[in-house]
């Protein structure tokens, strides 16, 4: 009872921790002069990414109600929340597994002169595993700059006569989903941003346009969770502890402690290379036990009459299937008994006459009445081996006789039908066929047993759903 308990406790602790799915990418725009140190770390890992961070983002949504269904929810109800900062998060439903973004900000006049920013870069946080610091970046390339051949931002060193103004950015990211330790989560793998310039300067009320385009291509690995999958083994082997422990009720044939998973002897008792009695001897025993103190009692008052009555039901079942086959063959044996009383006996003089005349036209008048009385008893067989033993089947057996053979046939069918009728026909809902004579500890100690495996089962399900 008590590590049933303890399992409960820790299938509910870990199933809560399962539960709490994290959708957030975490990053920020920062300038590339500032160095990534462990501050800046902690300052990207603790931050939703959202852009140039714009409070007045709308999104474009698609008019084709299968493709709203397919975003994700917080993309499709972001129009709501205009005035306040958004968060990207991923993932939706799409078939390609790309989810995008279209979001257009209104800018006023401030804001329009500082989104035209140079030497950026994107910083988002890997997220592979816990604790992991590694950022990824991805410059915002401007037309003005100087980049080396890996991408690195070198200069801007004419920025004040650059024409062209940054009018938006189309962002693709890499993400993946990860459902590990009992933690669902998502990281990202690698980003790309690309800038998008005019030679218009944007003033108030233009729209500063941002595009995040999440792909998100996961492999098994990431969302296989050994972890979880040990715990519901453990799960499973816990109630098949608990079931076989208080359900079974053979014993040790050394030590005469209970066995759970072994057939004749515990594992401590193998392990230490103890012999098994003799089974003459144990035989002897329990039947010297039983002649003295009586059968051994039930460890379920009651449990072998509630097996035996299931039984009964169950055969009961079967009965009614068969009782079908037994009402056809009743059928069957009536139609035939109809034919056989109709079939017309031999005048005896014209027997004799027939049987006065040679040998081979005696042969061919029996065959003929033979194959004559075989018609009218429905039992025609047009195969060649069956006109040797046709005349001595029918000849032996008078029409009285066959009548009253197929009448015996009959009845014998009719009894059968009618003690299946009775079996089949009593009454299925009689749930309490004995009365139970259970003590009070021994019912509230098998409940408990019982609430509390139900629950680990449904605690195991929570965990595989999460």
């Amino acid at each position: 009872m008590l590590h049933q308990l303890f399992l409960l406790l820790v299938l509910v602790c870990l199933s809560t921790n399962t539960c709490g799915q994290v959708l957030s990418l975490w990053g920020k725009l920062e300038l590339v002069t500032i160095p990534i140190d462990l501050k800046e770390i902690g300052r990207v890992k603790s931050k939703c990414f959202n852009g140039f961070g714009f409070p007045s983002c709308r999104p474009i949504y698609q008019v084709l109600p299968w493709i709203k269904a397919e975003n994700l929810d917080y993309y499709n109800t972001l129009g709501d929340l205009y005035g306040s900062q958004y968060c990207v998060q991923c993932c939706g439903k799409q078939e390609n597994h790309v989810d995008v973004w279209d979001l257009y900000c209104d800018v006023d006049t401030v804001t329009a002169r500082e989104s035209n920013m140079y030497g950026m870069e994107l910083r988002l946080a890997a997220n592979q595993f816990p604790d992991d610091r590694t950022i990824i970046r991805c410059p915002l390339q401007r037309s003005i700059c100087n980049y080396d051949a890996d991408g690195e931002f070198i200069d801007c060193p004419n920025q004040a006569a650059d024409p062209k103004y940054l009018v938006g950015y189309t962002i693709t990211i890499q993400v993946n989903k990860i459902d590990r330790y009992f933690q669902y989560w998502r990281g990202v793998q690698s980003c790309q941003i690309v800038a998008e310039e005019s030679l218009t300067r944007l003033t108030s009320g233009d729209q500063f346009r941002e595009t995040i385009v999440l792909e998100h291509h996961s492999d098994f690995s990431d969302v296989f969770d050994l972890a979880k999958l040990g715990m519901v083994l453990c799960s499973v082997y816990g109630i098949c502890y608990g079931v076989l422990y208080y359900f079974r009720r053979r014993r040790c044939c050394y030590c005469q402690n209970k066995l759970v998973f072994s057939g004749e002897m515990c594992h401590r008792c193998r392990f230490v290379g103890a012999d098994a009695p003799d089974p003459v001897m144990i035989a002897a025993l329990t039947s010297k036990g039983e002649h003295i103190q009586g059968e051994v009692p039930e460890v379920f008052p009651g449990s072998q009459k509630a097996v035996q009555w299931y039984r009964d039901r169950l055969e009961r079942i079967v009965i009614k299937l068969k009782r079908w086959k037994l009402q056809r063959a009743v059928r069957r044996a009536a139609a035939t008994k109809a034919k056989l009383t109709q079939v017309v006996p031999l005048d005896p003089a014209a027997a004799a006459a027939d049987k006065g005349q040679g040998h081979g036209r005696g042969k061919r008048k029996g065959v003929d009445d033979a194959t004559a009385a075989s018609s009218l008893s429905g039992d025609d067989d047009m195969s060649l081996g069956s006109f040797g033993d046709a005349p001595a089947a029918h000849t032996e057996l008078t029409p009285k006789e066959a009548a009253a053979a197929a009448a015996a046939a009959e009845l014998k069918m009719r009894e059968e039908l009618a003690e299946a009728e009775e079996i089949a026909n009593r009454p299925l809902l009689d749930f309490f066929p004995f009365r139970w004579k259970w003590p009070k500890w021994v019912v509230r100690e098998r409940a408990c047993m019982c609430m509390c495996m139900c629950m680990c089962m449904c605690m195991c399900m929570v965990v595989c759903a999460c």
